[in-house]
């Protein structure tokens, strides 16, 4: 091992791309393995290192690499991976099928940096493999020329995904070749020029997905070519049909009186839970309907001097906070939970206290939100720090990015404003972009 800095050692250093170099470190502070990239100071100067770090360390994203620290050294910039136990620079000879995901995963990473102004050139240094997923490092050339090179990223992975399935076509046997003609044309097609920046993005993404549609389209006619292939044979075996068609003739009338009698008992079930089930009565009508008129109804029968609490079920998060802020409940003490559903909008579906329960002062009011399957509640960020942030996004799964905007000196670190807003449902992995105060 060698000692880069009172921290960080690495076990070697080897080429990369662009200048840069890479080695397979560990962290002694906090004792957990990294991968380490280098750059001479000679190449990059400081503020050209200065300005990709803050936008680089500002993004978070499935498939980009988690960036944990940036250090400068006397003669080079070090930059701070996270990183697996097994991992490795660039893909591994893989099927073509898992070939087209891994590729739509680093389209998805490109863009995503593309997007933030966080400009490098595409190669193979680029992807760092962990055995599943791939992740961007994301490194820049030290260039005046730092956009156009950026914007070419849809070509550079064009053509490095037809090299991926030359190189697979030219290790199979002849036999498993024959199916993959096809491609042929698709690796054509790859190796051609992409329009520039996002358009060329839209256009390699269509282009994978028609190359691989096509190819589960040869493999199901293959297996239907086969099969047919099997039904011909047992045709010329006289005896064995003979035998099967009189099997199926002694079978049928057993199998039909079996169907009846599953109807049957299907029918007579639905009649039982039909006359048994309970009837809708006025309160749950008051579960379903407006909230804001059930809460009206309420406040008419309070008493002086007592608070109950209002039939929150149904309404939207907004809402609910609004109506318990008007009963006195103040914002810090209304605590949100999420609960997943099959299906709908997230609304509220339970409460403690529980509806019609009386409401003391300093009361701490639970409210759970049903959220459809593989969604998540946007939390609220404002006036959080960037660190509380970023840690309430990453356990819901949702990825962000930040800017920071010139503010008064009271907010100054906090979170000022935010997208989407707070408490929106979306999907899993999806990014919110928030701004942070600052001042110059």
């Amino acid at each position: 091992m060698l000692s880069l800095t009172d921290r960080y050692d690495v076990e070697s250093i080897d080429p990369l791309c662009d200048g840069w170099q890479f080695g397979l470190g560990y962290d002694t502070r906090l004792q957990r393995q990294v991968l380490i990239a280098m750059i001479s100071n000679q190449v990059a100067d400081q503020n050209w290192f200065n300005e990709w770090l803050q936008r680089r360390s500002a993004v978070s994203h499935s498939f980009v690499a988690e960036l944990l620290d940036g250090e400068r050294l006397k003669n080079s910039f070090l930059c701070i991976f996270s990183r697996t136990s097994h991992v490795q620079i660039g893909l591994p000879t893989l099927p073509d099928h898992h070939i087209y995901e891994a590729v739509g995963k680093i389209i998805q990473g490109t863009r995503m940096l593309y997007q933030e102004k966080i400009h490098f050139r595409f190669s193979a240094g680029q992807v760092l493999w962990d055995g599943e997923n791939p992740r961007l490092l994301g490194l820049p050339m030290s260039t005046a020329n730092k956009e156009n090179l950026s914007e070419g990223n849809p070509t550079a992975i064009s053509n490095y995904t037809a090299s991926l399935l030359e190189w697979n076509a030219s290790v199979q046997t002849d036999e498993k070749r024959s199916l993959s003609v096809h491609v042929n044309l698709g690796i054509n097609r790859l190796k051609e020029a992409m329009s520039l920046g996002n358009e060329g993005f839209n256009e390699l993404t269509e282009l994978l997905q028609a190359l691989e549609n096509r190819q589960n389209i040869i493999f199901s006619d293959t297996k239907t070519t086969l099969d047919d292939d099997n039904d011909e044979n047992e045709e010329h075996d006289q005896d064995f049909e003979s035998i099967e068609e009189e099997s199926a003739v002694t079978a049928f009338p057993l199998r039909g009186w079996l169907i009846l009698a599953l109807i049957i008992i299907v029918v007579i079930a639905g009649l039982v839970w039909w006359f048994g089930r309970p009837r809708i009565t006025g309160s749950a009508q008051d579960y379903s309907g407006n909230s804001s008129i059930s809460a009206q109804k309420l406040a008419n029968n309070e008493k002086p001097n007592q608070r109950v609490m209002p039939n929150l079920n149904g309404d939207s998060i907004p809402e609910a906070i609004n109506i318990l802020e008007q009963r006195g409940i103040l914002p810090g003490n209304i605590i949100l939970a999420t609960k997943s559903i099959n299906n709908g909008t997230s609304h509220i579906i339970a409460t403690s206290p529980l509806t019609n329960q009386k409401l003391a002062n300093g009361q701490k009011v639970d409210l759970t939100i049903g959220v459809p399957n593989g969604s998540a509640l946007v939390p609220n960020l404002s006036g959080l720090n960037v660190s509380t942030a970023a840690q309430q996004l990453l356990a819901l799964q949702l990825h962000y990015s930040y800017v920071y905007k010139n503010s008064s000196l009271a907010n100054k670190g906090k979170v000022i404003a935010q997208a989407p807003k707070p408490y929106t449902v979306v999907a899993k992995n999806s990014q919110v972009k928030f701004v942070v105060a600052t001042s110059y």
